[in-house]
């Protein structure tokens, strides 16, 4: 009985998370040469990861070692990491957030290269997922998903 009680707990704090795990969506505007219309103001999307440690340990950041390890995008609920998450250059150095820091990881795209018109995206670090949210490309609306 003891043993099972001994497990229960553990099994209970195993499922406890110190740090919070949260999903932004913007619309913006796109510009690499202001001289150059085809370069200007082009329709994009953001997606922006953070991730905030709200316990005692420290837990990894999103440098691009621990985005490989840690970090997934889910489109449509379905695991869709583009290569572009592994980008970056590697500071060198400890790589950990302490109680009440965080980071903040952004994947862009242009609006033409969508997954489709409407769609949920969805992050996770370490297991746990952020809200999904509900995105309309053609009405430039989002909205929290179930």
């Amino acid at each position: 009985m003891n043993l099972f009680i001994l497990l229960a707990t553990l099994q209970l704090s195993a499922q406890i998370t110190d740090f919070e795990v949260k999903c932004e969506v913007e619309f913006f505007s796109y510009t690499a040469f202001e001289d150059d219309p085809a370069y200007s103001d082009i329709p994009a999307v953001k997606l922006v990861l953070t991730v905030t440690n709200t316990g005692a340990e420290p837990i990894p950041d999103l440098c691009v070692s621990n985005r490989s390890e840690l970090v997934n995008l889910y489109i449509n609920d379905t695991l869709n990491n583009p290569l572009s998450l592994y980008n970056g250059i590697e500071a060198p150095g400890e790589h950990l957030l302490q109680k009440g820091e965080f980071d903040v990881y952004e994947f862009w795209f242009f609006e033409r290269d969508a997954w489709a018109e409407v769609f949920t995206v969805q992050w996770e670090y370490m297991n746990v997922r952020s809200d999904k949210f509900l995105i309309n490309i053609p009405l430039h609306k989002i909205v929290k998903s179930d």
